[in-house]
């Protein structure tokens, strides 16, 4: 199940909160399921037989969990596979996975294929009609009922791309693999699945360093500070022992001034913590925008420029960084 990481990576990127498992009991608390997998489809039943997953997925799916299987993981929730000497599926959908017929054409498919909707389901929401998603397999399901099939591409023939009845859904493609179509509908899965349909929301713990010091602006100002910190590195060790992945810092100093002052702070900051530092403050030209670079930081924030130098913003955007 070579894509297994791929997927746990794309689902995280659009909210789910994420637990990689074989083990029934752990993933009975799961929300929702996904099936990955790549291979040959006798082998993986046996792999699945073998962990007690197939009466466990049948279960669940009773329990009306959402479940989701991708590629290999589509062709498992059908009856039965042709592939090699045959072998019997999960059952959870009716139909037979059969090599593609494709004269003239290489297999397996690997590539881009142009996928059209046939009916509307909750993957579809947001996604264009064709979408484009990313696929690598030499074997496809035939559903015995036609409006299990979802949505078709084609490879030599029309074959069922995604495939759905009632909390049981599958796709063909690799959408963790398949850029914006392919993480719109890992994330429209997502949202069928509870706890994990909040937006996703990145917190960064913002240090406002001010003549030095780590500090608080009370109502933004400058003369009404309170110093929590006398030193930046300090106060960044403090986030990052609570489990901060990110931080934001702000050169105040810089802000007042146009020039930013309080690069050495960041470079203390960024190469003691190894941590992704945003810095802002100051950075009006595309020289202290170079220099917030070179000291560590790995994005700036361009506040006041943004507005009165276009020119800047422009560039900024376009120069190369290292």
């Amino acid at each position: 199940m070579g894509n297994r990481r791929s997927a746990e990576k794309a689902l995280e990127h659009v909210g789910a909160r994420v637990e990689v498992s074989g083990d029934p009991q752990r993933l009975r608390a799961m929300d929702g399921l996904v099936l990955p997998g790549v291979g040959a489809f006798p082998a993986a039943m046996t792999a699945i037989r073998a962990a007690g997953l197939d009466e466990f997925l049948q279960e669940r799916v009773g329990a009306g969990v959402p479940l989701l299987g991708l590629c290999l993981g589509m062709q498992l929730l059908f009856e039965r596979s042709e592939e090699h000497d045959g072998a019997t599926g999960l059952g959870l959908l009716a139909g037979t996975v059969r090599r593609l017929n494709a004269p003239g054409l290489k297999l397996p498919h690997i590539g881009w294929s142009e996928l059209r909707w046939l009916r509307a389901t909750p993957l579809s929401e947001g996604l264009p009609d064709p979408a484009y998603l990313y696929h690598v397999h030499s074997f496809a399901p035939w559903p015995a009922e036609e409006d299990v099939v979802l949505a078709t591409a084609d490879y030599g023939e029309p074959f069922p791309a995604i495939v759905g009845r009632g909390n049981v859904f599958g796709t063909q493609s690799h959408p963790e693999k398949s850029s914006v179509h392919g993480l719109a509908l890992l994330g429209n899965f997502t949202r069928l699945c509870g706890r994990g349909s909040r937006p996703r929301m990145n917190l960064y713990p913002a240090i406002d360093i001010l003549e030095g010091s780590a500090v608080r602006l009370v109502k933004g100002d400058f003369d009404a500070k309170k110093v929590y910190d006398e030193d930046p590195l300090d106060a960044a060790r403090g986030w990052t022992a609570e489990g901060a992945k990110y931080l934001h810092v702000v050169d105040l100093d810089g802000a007042k001034t146009g020039a930013p002052v309080n690069l050495e702070h960041l470079r203390r900051i960024a190469g003691e913590l190894g941590v992704p530092v945003q810095y802002g403050g100051g950075l009006r030209s595309d020289a202290a925008i170079a220099a917030a670079f070179e000291a560590g930081a790995q994005r700036v924030i361009l506040g006041t420029a943004a507005f009165t130098q276009a020119g800047l913003l422009e560039q900024a955007l376009q120069e190369p960084r290292a």
